[in-house]
């Protein structure tokens, strides 16, 4: 597995086996929109995405994923929730 990271916005991602299996947006100390096939995928994008500075916030993770499980494992303090409604008539 590799690991890689580009700048402004930048982009981490990660590779295994030849695909990429995991994903995200870095803006200055802000990951966004990671997606992941796994909860390894997960934790090597926050790895890359944290080499990056002295702390990490990080948005748009929907509830369920590998990233908010990793979070939640961590022990990560969640300070803003979005919720999702639908309105059925």
């Amino acid at each position: 597995m590799s690991a890689f990271a580009c700048r402004q916005p930048e982009c981490v991602g990660v590779h295994r086996d030849h695909r990429l299996v995991a994903a995200g947006v870095l803006i200055d100390d802000v990951l966004s929109d990671v997606v992941a096939d796994d909860a390894s995928g997960a934790a090597a994008v926050l790895a890359a995405a944290s080499a990056q500075g002295e702390r990490l916030r990080i948005t748009n993770v929907p509830e369920g994923c590998p990233t908010a499980a990793l979070l939640d494992e961590l022990g990560a303090p969640m300070t803003i929730q979005q919720l999702e409604m639908r309105l059925i008539v």
